[in-house]
């Protein structure tokens, strides 16, 4: 996870779902230009989307979750869960 931050920025499904996108803002989250956060709820939101798109990428999500959230810290039930 990157140092201290400034700036908190929750990450909606809108810019999860696009995998460019998310990727892009995970690069910025993890040097450390912004903290970023969402919550259980987006999670599903995202991956179901996706899932509905892309039939052949059901059930494989989890390992991109996962290391999004490791990549900032993400526990989820924690304070990640509600704002």
């Amino acid at each position: 996870m990157a140092g201290h931050v400034r700036y908190t920025a929750l990450l909606d499904a809108c810019v999860l779902y696009p995998l460019a996108m998310a990727d892009s803002l995970m690069s910025l989250a993890t040097a450390g230009f912004f903290a970023a956060k969402w919550t259980t709820r987006i999670e599903d939101e995202w991956i179901r989307a996706i899932e509905r798109n892309r039939p052949d990428l059901v059930g494989k999500l989890n390992v991109r979750r996962d290391a999004m959230r490791e990549s900032v810290g993400f526990r989820p039930g924690k304070c990640n869960r509600r704002f």
